[in-house]
């Protein structure tokens, strides 16, 4: 009788441990909203987007996180490129899996270890380096610096190792070029006045129905 008991006790120990273990797999699972790392060179938050954005060679940038609908000035163009690969409006990108990035309609220059293109792809993490276009031209010929209030769009899809058919994450940022003081006294050709500055935002992170529904569960256990 005292080793049935024994028994018991012993296989009670061993489900509490398992219960443990899945409790402890489903919270990594559930941390999807933090599965795709979108981050950027950043001012100081307390930069006035409402006046012209001035800077210098002496200014530091912070490489932050994106947050959903938070609006935030990049790094210029050309102000990292002492201090990493590329001369662009630069983004670190991580994900465990294929990340790809996309130009909603082919007017940002995408650069990724040297290959360039309106989308650019690369696994589980890297710099990616943006390049507004001024004008589009289908030949892909820089023309830039940019106009201030130029909206430009980006979509970041990520996707398993094993499916790359369909993404389990869908995110899109907005940029939008500001009025640069730096620059203000230059105009284009066309006559208007050119910027090196946008602000960024992530306006939308989605993610699969099969993340949706462990994600809806994990609200009604909370």
């Amino acid at each position: 009788m005292k080793k049935i008991i024994i028994v018991l006790l012993l296989a009670g120990i061993l489900l509490l441990n398992i219960s443990s273990c899945a409790d402890k797999d489903m919270d990594y699972s559930y941390s999807i909203k933090d599965a795709l790392k979108i981050s950027a060179y950043l001012f100081d938050e307390s930069i006035n987007m409402d006046e012209p954005i001035y800077y210098n060679d002496g200014d530091e940038y912070t490489l932050e996180q994106l947050k959903m609908n938070e609006v935030r000035v990049m790094a210029p163009q050309s102000a990292m490129q002492r201090e990493i690969p590329g001369t662009g409006l630069v983004l670190y990108l991580e994900f465990d899996g294929i990340i790809k990035v996309v130009s909603e309609n082919k007017d940002v220059r995408l650069t990724y270890n040297k290959i360039n293109g309106y989308e650019t792809q690369l696994a589980v993490s890297g710099y990616v380096n943006a390049y507004p276009y001024r004008i589009y031209t289908p030949s892909m010929v820089d023309v830039h610096p940019f106009i201030p209030g130029t909206e430009y769009y980006l979509n970041v899809n990520a996707y398993k190792f094993e499916n790359e058919d369909s993404p389990i994450i869908r995110a899109k940022l907005k940029l939008v070029a500001l009025d640069d003081a730096v620059e203000e006294p230059v105009f284009f050709h066309d006559g208007k006045p050119e910027s090196a500055c946008v602000s960024i935002e992530l306006i939308s992170y989605e993610y699969s129905d099969v993340y949706k529904l462990m994600d809806d569960i994990a609200d009604d256990e909370e």
